[in-house]
């Protein structure tokens, strides 16, 4: 099934009358279908080559930045994948978003569930808290051989695939 028409008919599903209140729509399923499709969309960009596993590690990455940490409130799926250069697939340098309509039905679909098994905690989180992941050999390609100055403020937590996944260190 294309992603497009999976994307609509969990809309339709979540807006059928029994989701109806004296005929306003329920904007927290519309709220909640957004952001998982965004939380899909940045999976499938950020992690397409990678396995089940570094998808989902991916995806809690997302999910464990949108949770209050101390001193710092609740921020939304579309807060934390779309604040600037935070995830390379939205930065409109590289114009990643725009292959969006060409991701295979198959990388889709391992994505939406690693989306949704994070954002509804079904599965273990495989990061272990992690809230940042890079392509170590790929970002010292891109930059010359140097790696981001956040990276010495973090901790090293698991390397799964291409992505190495890092935590605050408080």
């Amino acid at each position: 099934m294309k992603p497009a028409l999976l994307s609509f008919l969990t809309l339709m599903s979540l807006l059928t009358p029994g989701k109806l209140t004296e005929g306003m729509i329920d904007m927290g399923n519309i709220e909640r279908v957004n952001e998982l499709f965004l939380l899909t969309a940045t999976v499938a960009m950020e992690a397409e080559s990678e396995s089940y596993k570094g998808k989902l590690a991916v995806a809690y990455v997302i999910v464990n930045r949108a949770r209050p940490m101390s001193g710092v409130p609740f921020k939304s799926i579309s807060d934390v994948v779309l604040d600037p250069y935070d995830f390379s697939a939205w930065n409109t340098k590289g114009g990643r978003q725009l292959a969006l309509d060409t991701i295979p039905s198959r990388v889709w679909q391992d994505s939406e569930k690693a989306a949704a098994s994070a954002y509804y905690g079904i599965e273990r989180d495989p990061t272990r808290g992690a809230n940042h992941y890079l392509n170590v050999e790929l970002t010292r390609k891109l930059r010359g051989g140097t790696l981001p100055t956040w990276l010495p403020a973090m901790r090293r937590t698991v390397k799964i695939g291409l992505h190495t996944f890092y935590k605050e260190v408080r």
